[in-house]
């Protein structure tokens, strides 16, 4: 195994944390009770939590679990915010949308190499043994401070955050 995983906190929470501007958001039975762009604001701003915390990562064998949780963090809030964005009516939100999901599909041969997989519906898959196996350094090539895929995400994720902001400000 490439990474020492000693949990010390369950994914949930973890997960969660990153949602910090609306925990709720995070709970998909809740989800469906929420405004399209609300569900986008709250979605982007944990994606760019992620997006800066993969950043900032130690990418070392010693930091599995929160390597894992990061990734596995990242690839439920794509989701999340591809739906949330991809279903609004705003082009503010839905266009920058559109750029994340092809700087997404230009980085398909790494992802597919550290276990995320892209639908076809443009969705992202985790297969959590292969990512388990990856080692630190490689998951780190593509999401470290020196990656422009994260540092691409974080900046759309940051538009659709804005927009989805002064839009709720309106209403």
């Amino acid at each position: 195994m490439a990474i020492d995983y000693s949990i010390t906190k369950s994914y949930d929470m973890y997960f969660r944390d990153f949602y910090s501007i609306d925990r709720n958001a995070s709970k998909s039975e809740q989800r469906a009770s929420y405004k399209t762009n609300k569900l986008a604001k709250a979605d982007s701003s944990a994606m760019t939590k992620i997006s800066k915390t993969l950043r900032k990562m130690d990418f070392s064998p010693d930091n599995g679990n929160d390597i894992f949780y990061t990734v596995k963090s990242f690839v439920n809030a794509y989701n999340n915010l591809m739906e949330s964005s991809g279903s609004s009516n705003e082009y503010d939100i839905s266009h920058p949308e559109k750029f994340i999901k092809s700087l997404t599909k230009d980085q398909e041969k790494a992802l597919s190499d550290i276990g995320i997989t892209i639908s076809a519906s443009g969705k992202l898959k985790l297969d959590e043994d292969k990512l388990m196996e990856t080692k630190p350094a490689k998951i780190g090539k593509l999401f470290s401070e020196d990656s422009e895929f994260t540092k691409k995400i974080n900046f759309y994720a940051n538009k659709i955050y804005r927009a989805s902001n002064r839009i709720d400000v309106t209403l």
